[in-house]
Parts: structure tokens; sequence; C-alpha cells
């Protein structure tokens, strides 16, 4: 529970430095520039993408777009809604989830996310 008040906290920022001006997406290979940090590691849930295209993949195949865009020198990056932030870590852990949602623990650095562990998404609560 307490992730996922870090990740709705984490959402109204973004949703406010947006408006505020603080982030712009301009271009498939530029990321949005976000004005502030968060201390410590957090939890961030998004899509692990590459520089080259962000939110918007050239071909279908989302892992093999971000595969071979990276094997071409982009790097890897993780789109959360519109913005998209770098990745900083382990790239071959990172590689795992080319394509897919993941979830990644970091601290956030201006837009780039120092990654400390990168798993599977969070499966909601089963009720009952």
């Amino acid at each position: 529970m307490a992730s996922l008040r870090c990740l709705n906290k984490y959402a109204v920022l973004l949703l406010v430095a947006g408006a505020l001006g603080g982030c712009s997406r301009q271009g498939g290979d530029q990321a949005a520039e976000t004005q502030f940090s968060f201390e410590g590691v957090h939890l961030f849930e998004g899509q692990v993408s590459d520089s080259s295209c962000g939110v918007m993949h050239k071909i279908a195949d989302a892992k093999q777009c971000t595969d071979s865009c990276v094997a071409a020198g982009g790097s890897y990056v993780l789109v959360i809604g519109s913005v998209v932030h770098s990745l900083q870590g382990n790239n071959e852990e990172i590689k795992q989830f080319a394509g897919q949602t993941a979830q990644v623990s970091a601290s956030l650095d201006g837009n780039t996310l120092r990654v400390v562990r990168i798993g599977p998404p969070a499966q909601p609560p089963q009720e009952g």
C-alpha cells in the first residue's frame, strides 16, 4: 500500500509540474524535462522503451523495436504516461523488460532514474 501511495504522489507531482510547464514532450528522441528530484529510492511503474522511440515505437513489436534501437546506440528509458525518464543502471537487467511494463526501484535525479532494482509490475491485491 505504501508503494501505491508513492506512485500516486509521483503522479500528482508530474501533473502539477506539467501544468506549470515543468514537463514537456517535444520529439521522439527527447525526454521530458522535470524540474524536481526525490530523495532516496522510490517505486516507478511504466513501459521500458528506448531513447529513439520514447512513447511511440516505429514498429509494432515493442520489444524488437527497443532491442534494435538500443543496439543501434540508443539507451533505455521508462515511459510513464507521456513522460519519458532515462534509465541508468545494469543494462542486462533492464534489457529483460524491453518493450514491457516494469516496476523500477530507483532514485530520481532530474529526468534520470538511477535503477536499484527492476522487476515485473506489481499485481493488484486479490479480494477475498
